[in-house]
């Protein structure tokens, strides 16, 4: 055919080459065609359909080829020499509509997809209407690609297969999964599970895991999502399928968003990122990019968040995936409206595009097939409307006009009944969950207040059955018994008070009598907070005697309540000043603190039931307290107010009349009424082993933190008593005494002041100081939650009131022995890293197991790294300055010794000793130093002192141990060393 061409273009074109040109584009062939054995998938794909019958087979041939190269196929394809035109078509367009699915060209998969499908019949065409299926649903026309499925699945049904089944249900579930009908989803999505397992077709399974995950995720269920993700990505992994085993890490991802896990989402999107980026699958990787765009952004990092943002628009941009590219462009713009508010302004208008391609979308998938019907419906109208006469068309008009405004009232009005009837709903749910919230506290508090003295009690009693015949011991224990009896009953007298008194149940009798006289009695009871509390309680009057009718009882509870809620209030070294007067026809009461005071949200809530007031105070009541005053001052026809601020104190003013409105039975004679202790009344501060001696370094120090000093008493009596024990009332005072004192355990409380128990324990795993040391939580408050926050705050026990002395004794001596053999084996290597001449104790010579240290080891040893180059520093120095060395390791000089004693058994003197004899028998061995220059060194001033203690520490003197041929002559390590062998 060439040599015709030549041969023509000869002869027609002597004198210019144009002609041929035109002929030989005119047969079909161009100058710049390229040979097919050059061209490329996109190029073939280009020009198959402009192509004759023969050079399509060769397209054709050469497409295949590739595809082999890839392996695409499952097995080498070739197609049939004898095949027709026909043939060769169909064949070609079903393989690249497949080719374009696998490689994510979704447009032209569907393209060549319903090219081939007339030509195509049996198996072929059930491949076929899959891949248009699935590609009609990459590209959001969930109409066609359900339409496609739902022929797929009714073909297959028909031969029984359930591999092919399988596959067909789970293509329509992610079809309806991704138009928004998930509960239709599921249904097909668990049977595609069900006949996958069948089966045993692991590949499919994981598929279908993956889409079942994503389908509950939509239906708000993130328990079964991350439940389904989890089982697919371990059967990818399982299959050695990588590629496939990071989309399922994405998808768990997803679930793990939903459910508020983002740290873990973060940490597998990241593990999948390079995998599917070496994988080729751009739409996944620019999935994942989005979702860690997205939890940057939540972590409030926002350049972050840009750079994954940037890396998914790259591709969706291109795509033509709107709704993935919307995701991107509005992360971007969050991303950058704060630093690039122009660049950001330019994705939020492209995001507006994409917002209205998508509704549009929408419509056109809802409306299809209705939308002929609607054109001609709007022409018949328009035809119509011109025969009108312009008087009915004004009307018609009118008629609008007045149809819209009224549509439109209506709707605004339909629109602020919703508004108001939302408002109203979320008023309803927030008081609701106050109510909650208050009643949830109440019981909390109050069950704390019932465990307290039922711990003393049940402790007490077993103490005194213990020493039975031991007068003084039983004594104690049944005062405290007598005293927290007496604090139980009071708690349910009060509860029982205030449902009687809110239900308006009046039945005490009114006294007539010097109301003044009773209140000098009330307030004298009350000056024991001058001991107890450090608060004064001053009373004073006007006239010195108040006549009056009143209920003594009441009376009572009010000062009681008042002066107690007054001192709880009010800092160390304050008063509460106490005044009554007579004016007119009441009496005026006023209780007056200089504390902290409150707000004005607090003051609208403090006569509510269960309420307290949170303003850093510890205040472990039950909040029944001023409820109860209110009442008993309603009771008797009065009323209270209150005024106060933050940090200036608060002022309760009762008024109650004169002259009761009913009769009054009798006189008032006080030696009838003996107030009752008040409620903060204690039993005295316990006694503390701090006035002790410290000078005996082995003394196992045992710091109890609690609020309630019988607790406190109690939890000390029965722990060894060979213990030092240390006190302390609250968290702050306990960490600044644990970091002063390094003890060996502490047994705290959760609920106190200042600092509760959780906030103890964590301010103590971050210390550098005592982070060592065990802590063991001894708390009323035991639900699930709190033991979980315990624990998470980092105690080693948490045991719930009231406990069991033996089990508080033997958790707190095996935390001891744990601790102990923490420290063999943190020594043993210590030594094992250091070389044989670092310093060891005996019990490192025991065998222990060869576990990695923990991470609260790995700080205790590098506790003990900064301290040996802190003493070489000083060695090399020629001169150790204990105080020094202890200065930069920021600790006092007895806190590094209880630190390292607790950390490796070894007192500092005793360690710097040994490391002085490490650091003598390396310079010994590697250098020629004089033992002169060698005692220097390791920081002494006295060769011959340094003689003696060498000689005491190896059994010969310096220079025998130098010639001594029978030590061993290889080197050691040691740590931060100066010396070189010459």
């Amino acid at each position: 055919m060439l040599k015709f061409l030549r041969l023509l273009s000869f002869n027609y074109c002597r004198k210019t080459i144009l002609p041929a040109i035109i002929i030989m584009l005119f047969c079909g062939i161009g100058l710049s065609a390229e040979p097919v054995g050059k061209m490329n998938v996109p190029q073939i794909l280009s020009e198959f359909d402009n192509a004759n019958d023969s050079r399509q087979k060769e397209l054709a041939n050469r497409f295949y080829d590739i595809l082999n190269g890839e392996e695409f196929f499952d097995e080498p394809y070739k197609m049939p020499a004898g095949w027709p035109a026909d043939s060769v078509r169909a064949e070609f367009w079903l393989k690249a509509s497949s080719y374009c699915f696998s490689t994510q060209q979704y447009k032209d998969a569907v393209k060549f997809g319903n090219r081939a499908l007339p030509l195509l019949s049996g198996d072929k065409l059930i491949d076929c209407l899959s891949t248009l299926s699935a590609a009609c649903a990459r590209t959001a026309d969930y109409a066609n690609a359900i339409k496609y499925g739902e022929e797929v699945l009714e073909i297959d049904r028909k031969t029984g297969d359930k591999s092919t089944i399988s596959i067909d249900l789970s293509n329509l579930a992610f079809m309806y999964l991704s138009s928004d009908r998930p509960a239709d989803a599921r249904t097909y999505i668990l049977e595609a599970i069900k006949n996958s397992s069948a089966v045993g077709d692991s590949l499919r399974m994981a598929v279908q895991m993956g889409i079942a995950s994503e389908v509950f995720q939509d239906l708000k269920d993130n328990a079964k999502a991350i439940e389904y993700a989890t089982k697919a990505y371990q059967i990818e992994m399982a299959c050695g399928r990588q590629d496939r085993a990071a989309i399922r890490l994405c998808q768990l991802a997803t679930a793990q968003m939903g459910a508020g896990k983002t740290a873990e989402a973060r940490e597998n999107l990241l593990k999948a990122l390079p995998i599917l980026e070496k994988a080729g699958n751009k739409q996944s990787y620019s999935i994942a990019c989005n979702q860690l765009g997205s939890i940057a952004q939540t972590d409030n990092q926002p350049a972050k968040a840009a750079e994954y943002f940037n890396e998914a628009l790259s591709f969706f941009s291109q795509s033509g995936d709107f709704f993935n590219e919307s995701k991107s462009r509005y992360g971007l713009y969050e991303a950058l409206k704060q630093s690039n508010s122009r660049e950001a302004m330019a994705h939020l208008e492209r995001l507006s595009v994409l917002k209205d391609s998508l509704y549009q979308r929408e419509i056109r998938k809802t409306t299809s097939e209705f939308a002929a019907k609607y054109e001609n419906e709007k022409l018949q109208e328009q035809q119509q409307q011109l025969h009108r006469n312009l008087e009915y068309e004004k009307r018609q008009l009118r008629t609008v006009i007045w149809s819209a405004a009224i549509i439109l009232l209506l709707a605004a009005c339909a629109i602020v009944s919703l508004i108001r009837l939302n408002r109203m709903r979320r008023l309803r749910n927030d008081i609701l969950s106050r109510q909650d919230r208050e009643r949830t506290n109440f019981f909390n508090n109050i069950t704390h207040e019932f465990r307290t003295p039922l711990t003393v009690i049940r402790g007490a009693s077993d103490h005194a059955l213990k020493h039975i015949g031991e007068a003084d011991i039983i004594s104690d224990d049944l005062q405290a018994i007598r005293r927290n009896e007496g604090n139980l009953l009071r708690l349910v007298n009060q509860l029982l008070d205030i449902a009687k008194l809110s239900k308006g149940a009046h039945t005490l009798p009114y006294k007539h009598g010097d109301v003044s006289g009773y209140l000098t009695m009330l307030c004298e009871n009350c000056r024991m907070y001058r001991v107890e509390r450090n608060v004064s309680v001053e009373y004073s009057a006007e006239p010195t005697e108040i006549p009056m009718d009143f209920v003594p009882e009441y009376i009572e509870r009010i000062i009681l309540n008042l002066v107690s809620n007054a001192v709880k209030f009010s800092n160390p070294g304050g008063s509460v000043q106490v005044h009554a007067s007579a004016k007119g026809d009441n009496l005026v009461l006023t209780v007056h603190d200089e504390g902290v005071g409150m707000s004005k949200e607090q003051l609208k809530e403090i006569f509510k039931p269960f309420y307290q007031v949170n303003n850093g105070n510890y205040n472990a009541g039950s909040g029944l307290g001023l409820p109860l005053a209110d009442l008993s001052t309603k009771a008797m026809g009065g009323s209270i107010s209150v005024d106060s601020a933050p940090g200036h104190g608060t002022i309760f003013t009762v008024t109650i009349p004169l002259k009761a409105t009913v009769p009054v039975e009798e006189s008032f004679k006080m030696e009838n009424y003996a107030p009752e202790q008040p409620e903060l009344a204690a039993t005295g501060t316990p006694s503390s082993a701090e006035d002790e001696s410290d000078s005996e370094a082995d003394v196992t120090r045992l710091l109890i933190v609690e609020d309630t000093p019988d607790v406190a008493r109690y939890i000390a009596a029965q722990m060894n008593p060979s213990f030092s024990y240390y006190f302390a009332a609250n968290g702050k005072e306990a960490l600044a005494k644990a970091e002063e004192l390094v003890p060996d355990l502490i047994i705290t409380d959760v609920m106190m002041p200042e600092m509760d128990g959780f906030e103890l324990t964590e301010q103590i795993r971050k210390s550098a100081i005592i982070d060592h040391v065990p802590v063991i939580m001894v708390t009323a408050r035991a639900t699930h939650d709190d033991r979980l926050k315990g624990l998470e705050a980092g105690a080693d026990a948490y045991l719930e009131k009231p406990f069991h002395a033996d089990e508080l004794n033997i958790r707190a001596e095996k935390l001891m022995a744990q601790r102990a053999m923490m420290r063999r084996k943190f020594a043993s290597v210590l030594a094992k890293t250091a070389g044989q001449d670092l310093p060891v104790t005996t019990e490192t010579e025991e065998v222990l197991d060869e576990t990695p240290l923990t991470e609260r080891e790995q700080r205790d040893k590098a506790f003990v790294d900064k301290f040996v180059s802190v003493v070489h520093k000083y060695m090399e120095k020629g001169k150790l300055d204990y105080d020094q060395i202890a200065s930069e390791m920021s600790v006092g000089r007895a806190q590094l010794n209880r630190k390292l004693k607790a950390i490796t058994g070894i007192t500092t003197k005793d360690y710097i000793l040994q490391l002085r004899i490490s650091q003598a028998k390396n310079l010994l061995l590697d250098t020629s130093l004089t033992v002169s220059e060698i005692a220097y060194r390791c920081g002494m001033d006295d060769p011959n002192y340094f003689s003696i203690l060498f000689r005491k520490a190896t059994g010969m003197t310096p220079l025998a141990f130098r010639k001594d041929e029978s030590v061993e002559r290889k080197p050691t390590i040691l740590a931060h060393s100066t010396a070189k062998r010459k």
